[in-house]
């Protein structure tokens, strides 16, 4: 494992006296999942043609 990896799992020790893994220390950062650039580019594709194509879910329509 290199150290881009270990830093992006939290395998790396954060404290030297106890000898913990950011992971440990830090579970709530260790379970979020970073995104590629491509995967942002491509979610941001899709929705801006969904709401070209005005099929977004955030439109209201207007009560009688």
């Amino acid at each position: 494992m290199g150290l881009a990896e270990a830093q992006a799992s939290g395998d790396l020790i954060a404290d030297g006296e106890t000898g913990m893994r950011f992971k440990d220390l830090y579970p709530w950062q260790a379970s979020v999942q970073a995104k590629s650039r491509d995967d942002v580019r491509a979610e941001l594709e899709n929705a801006s043609k969904v709401k070209a194509n005005g099929s977004s879910s955030d439109q209201h329509v207007a009560s009688p």
